[in-house]
């Protein structure tokens, strides 16, 4: 048979297939992780993202072991509970609660001492599990739901061959599948997927745990903890993180403060198949965290690389375990993404996978066209120069990097710049237009033509936070005696961080700070946002001649109106979040005598000032009748979209519930009677002028009353929701508004509105706004009559 030395000695003939396994490697963890070699014909029609080569399709660590009547056992192992100090009490009797599984078990057909250095191995016949189909090896059972995997069949399945190096080895199988039944009509039914299966062998002595702390972000962990609390248990979580150290040689060197290479810096290969233009940029996105890990005592620690060529590494593969991979793919969606191989023991990071769409790139062309084309001559046409592309590239890519090198998004960030500072050119020439690149920034749509600010200050780029979070995660803590004690040395170093705002971290979880959102920039969202709406305006008459083509029909001009009125969408959201909000200190700077504190009301009425100026105003700037005439959109349907939107922000449950909440606190706050009144005033305006009413207020009014009514109309909670404290989070979600003032103030707003059109009819001229006040007064009375009487029944 041929035989090949690695982690496991391979056998193989055409029939069979044996492994064996050194004595040296039992009872060690094993990585197992598999990933797809190539997609499916057509299976990423229904899902973009997923399908395609280099996805992952599985990750467990398991273990292999000599077990009776000459067997080796592999058993599964799990890490969500864990005592991990054998002093304790407790050690025992969580590992006797917490036996592996035994998920597959071989015959023993030789013993033999190799020449290997391993000594002794047993040889096992592990063909069948290779020609079969099995959640260990191929695909998990939650891939197989995502993948919609059913009937394995054998016979069109098969081998293409085993690699095996001294870490790891590498199975390469072809399987097909059938569909399952709940498949869709446009899904193929038969999937041939071509997988690689990576058997990793985890260190022998895992890398040092580095507890997570809520005011740095992090991916990590979580596991529950029987030692830490005496009293009781603790959930704990680990950052995910790579293991970088100091080369034995130069130990003394890093410990006097000297920058050092690690003894494996982290390196990023990128896909062959990635289109040689953009291979610099992401090499360069790569090479900006060299800075960051250089605060953390390490030179030349990441590094973005070609993959090599057969003739350069014969051995090399892009899904081998052992190497991390911009992965290239040829995908609709307009995404990118990251995702890291893990060891569950530590939180060590083995490999990462960086996935690119090659649609990603049109989200980055129309993102800066509609936020910078004001300011940006070369953002003016609909197809960039390289060199404009490549640095949108770089900006995005060094996003992905900063995820597979652990780190969530901030979403704090952004605000920590001032929108005065963002059109100030002095001060972009020295700094970045937020301070991390891990926020949802995206370009500077704040600065003003008049400002002169350069170009090159529109991206964004890795900066103070990013720096900071990196040598938070990545400094080695001297001597520390426990991963508590490092802990507390790390919480230190915050403490004296986030004095200053520039290292604030926010997650892009959090629902009522206004602080905390995707796509916005600056201090103030109102003065930000009516800066990116002046932008918008400038932008808005040239579309037609930006989007021409000589070949194509109106498809472009179409697609970028669409933007420009989603991106006026999200000005307005950034607006709206302030109505009800409160802010979070939790991670970072205390208030002076609170962890939250309700947005003040001051900073409330100026959002609703800017939502009935620049939304329930009918907003006819952004009406264009020669793009209406050469793509057939709707006016009114363009409208209709932007207030229905904004009127949701505002009139949904939630919304209502945190301004009640906000009043329950006492003090200056902004009521739910101010926020309708408001309202009444920008949407009502025409009632005590009784003039006209053009057809899309006529449409705003109707949305009006109708989301007004629906409330009335929906009851939510039962006394069970929240019988226990410990739901008492979910109350303010559960609680019926029937039983608060939120139905109260509804009822009586309609009765206003009511009362207002009764008399304002008589003295009212237009056809079609007699028409309209008529039906929204039988709309109102009819609801108002309806739920009188059925009050009154039960």
């Amino acid at each position: 048979m041929k035989k090949r030395v690695g982690l496991f000695t391979v056998y193989t003939n055409q029939n069979k297939t044996y492994f064996g396994i050194p004595d040296s490697i039992l009872g060690r963890d094993i990585l197992v992780h598999s990933r797809l070699k190539k997609g499916s014909a057509e299976k990423r029609r229904a899902q973009s993202i997923r399908g395609f080569a280099g996805d992952q399709i599985n990750e467990t660590v398991v273990r292999l072991e000599k077990g009776p009547n000459q067997h080796i056992f592999i058993r599964e192992m799990f890490y969500n509970e864990r005592s991990i100090n054998e002093q304790q009490d407790m050690f025992e009797n969580v590992m006797n609660s917490n036996l592996p599984p035994i998920v597959m078990s071989f015959p023993i057909a030789q013993c033999y001492n190799d020449s290997n250095p391993a000594g002794k191995s047993s040889i096992i016949d592990i063909t069948d599990e290779i020609n079969n189909d099995n959640n260990l090896f191929f695909f998990g059972s939650t891939q197989r739901k995502d993948f919609k995997i059913g009937t394995y069949h054998a016979e069109r399945s098969y081998l293409l061959g085993i690699e095996t190096f001294p870490m790891n080895t590498v199975i390469k199988t072809v399987k097909t599948y059938s569909q399952l039944a709940d498949a869709t009509a446009d899904d193929q039914p038969t999937l041939t997927f071509e997988l690689n299966t990576s058997f990793f062998l985890l260190p022998e002595k895992p890398m040092p745990m580095r507890f997570s702390n809520e005011r740095i972000g992090y991916f990590s962990r979580s596991f529950t903890d029987f030692d830490s609390n005496p009293q009781g248990i603790k959930d704990r979580s680990i950052i995910l993180r790579w293991r970088l150290e100091p080369k034995k040689e130069d130990i003394e060197e890093f410990r006097k403060g000297k920058l050092v290479e690690p003894q494996k810096p982290i390196i990023i290969y990128i896909d062959p198949s990635t289109p040689s233009r953009w291979v610099p940029y992401f090499i360069q996105a790569i090479d900006d965290w060299q800075p960051a890990f250089e605060k953390a005592g390490f030179k030349n620690a990441i590094y973005g690389k070609k993959s090599p060529s057969k003739e350069e590494d014969p051995n090399w593969d892009i899904n081998d375990g052992r190497y991390s991979v911009l992965q290239y793919k040829p995908s609709s969606e307009r995404n990118a993404g990251g995702n890291v191989i893990t060891d569950p023991r530590s939180g060590e990071i083995i490999s990462a996978h960086i996935d690119w769409s090659h649609n990603v790139m049109s989200a980055l062309h129309n993102m800066y066209m509609i936020q910078t084309s004001a300011i940006d001559p070369r953002a003016r046409k609909m197809n960039f120069d390289d060199d404009l592309m490549g640095r949108l590239v770089r900006y995005m890519c060094a996003h992905e990097v900063g995820h597979i090198l652990g780190l969530t998004h901030n979403f704090l960030a952004s605000t920590a710049i001032s929108t005065a500072q963002l059109r100030n050119k002095t001060w972009l020439n020295q700094n970045s237009l937020s301070t991390s690149v891990m926020d949802y920034s995206r370009f500077n749509y704040v600065a003003q033509p008049e400002d002169s600010v350069n170009v090159s200050s529109l991206i964004p780029r890795v900066s103070d936070y990013d720096m900071w979070a990196i040598e938070w995660g990545y400094k080695i803590i001297q001597n520390p005696s426990s991963p508590e004690q490092q802990g507390a040395i790390l919480n230190q170093l915050i403490d004296k961080k986030i004095a200053d705002k520039r290292f604030l971290y926010g997650t892009e979880s959090n629902q009522d700070d206004p602080r905390m959102q995707g796509g916005d920039i600056g201090d103030d969202a109102m003065a930000s946002s009516t800066f990116g709406i002046e932008n918008l305006k400038r932008i808005l008459p040239n579309l037609v001649g930006w989007t021409k083509s000589e070949t194509e029909s109106a498809n472009d001009l179409e697609s970028i109106y669409k933007e420009l009125v989603n991106q006026f969408i999200l000005y307005t959201g950034h607006v709206s979040k302030n109505i009800g909000g409160c802010y979070d200190f939790t991670k970072g700077q205390k208030g002076p005598d609170a962890v939250y504190k309700i947005v003040p009301a001051s900073v409330q009425q100026r959002a609703m000032n800017f939502l009935n100026d620049q939304v329930f105003a009918t907003p006819e700037w952004i009406l264009d009748n020669r793009i209406f005439k050469l793509t057939g959109i709707a006016p009114t349907t363009v409208i209709e979209i932007i207030q229905r939107r904004a009127l949701n922000d505002l009139l949904n449950e939630s919304k209502l519930k945190k301004l009640l909440r906000s009043a329950s606190v006492g003090g200056e706050s902004f009521q739910i009677s101010n926020m309708f009144s408001k309202l009444h005033e920008g949407i009502w305006n025409e009632l005590s002028s009784k003039g006209s009413i053009s057809v899309y207020r006529r449409n705003l009014q109707k949305i009006y009353v109708q989301n007004m009514i629906e409330i009335l109309q929906r009851s939510l909670a039962s006394s069970e929701s929240f019988e226990r404290i410990e739901d008492w989070k979910n109350l303010e979600e559960a609680i019926d508004p029937k039983t608060t003032d939120i139905c109260s103030v509804v009822k009586a707003d309609l009765l206003s509105i009511s009362k207002e059109i009764r008399i304002s009819l008589p003295a009212v001229k237009d056809s079609m706004t007699i028409i309209h006040l008529k039906d929204v007064l039988s709309r109102i009375e009819r609801q108002l009559i309806d739920k009188s009487i059925s009050d009154h029944r039960e």
